[in-house]
């Protein structure tokens, strides 16, 4: 969600008066800047020489620091009014598709749908790597722990989704070249890892970018 204390850049872009501007609170001054300018060492204001302590933001004073203060109820209440009928009513533009479905005129959607085959290579791999995927998702199944690897399982999806446009996709995608990285050493000489969550030998070891081994499950 958006915050209020947002608004303050589109404000001071479109320099809406007054609530884009800096103002000095001093008696009888009438500094009004857009930009908050101090000398560095003294922190007097350039233009009238007053301290920094004296300047204050219209929008901040009047709107955003009582709906910090209060939230919806008293002076942010009173201020959150000030801000739909003094700021937001003035500059926003707000239209409806049919307010305006005269101007638009768009063209007929017309969808047309092509099915192409895949090569004998890209089917065996494609299969391969389907097959390698259901094995994980029913591992999970039959642990019960889908919930826990809900995001795993859409990485799945959208391995088998890359598949289909090039194997490439696949083989040098990046969590691909992560789930190689487990075993650490020549095939001769494997060194078992221990998770780290539950402190026990990694069981179907996953590597996270950190260089941190955990089991898939975990």
């Amino acid at each position: 969600q958006n915050k209020v204390g947002e608004l303050f850049s589109q404000i001071r872009f479109l320099k809406l008066d007054p609530y884009s501007y800096y103002v000095c609170r001093k008696n009888g001054c009438e500094c009004k800047s857009l930009h908050y300018k101090f000398d560095n060492e003294r922190r007097l204001c350039e233009d009238c020489l007053h301290s920094s302590i004296m300047h204050t933001c219209i929008f901040n004073r009047e709107i955003l620091n009582p709906i910090l203060k209060s939230g919806y109820i008293g002076e942010g209440k009173m201020a959150l009014i000030k801000l739909k009928k003094d700021v937001l009513d003035k500059v926003l533009l707000r239209r409806t598709k049919e307010m305006r479905s005269k101007d638009i005129e768009l063209p007929p959607r017309i969808i047309c749908v092509k099915r192409f085959k895949l090569s004998p290579k890209e089917e065996d791999f494609y299969q391969a790597l389907y097959t390698q995927s259901r094995a994980q998702f029913d591992d999970y199944v039959n642990a019960g722990v889908i919930l826990n690897n809900y995001a795993h399982i859409f990485d799945i999806l959208i391995r088998l989704r890359q598949a289909l446009d090039h194997p490439y996709l696949v083989v040098h995608s990046k969590s691909q070249a992560l789930s190689e990285r487990p075993v650490i050493g020549n095939s001769h000489e494997k060194v078992e890892c221990d998770c780290g969550l539950c402190n026990e030998v990694c069981e179907d070891p996953v590597v996270s970018e950190c260089g941190h081994y955990f089991c898939r499950s975990c």
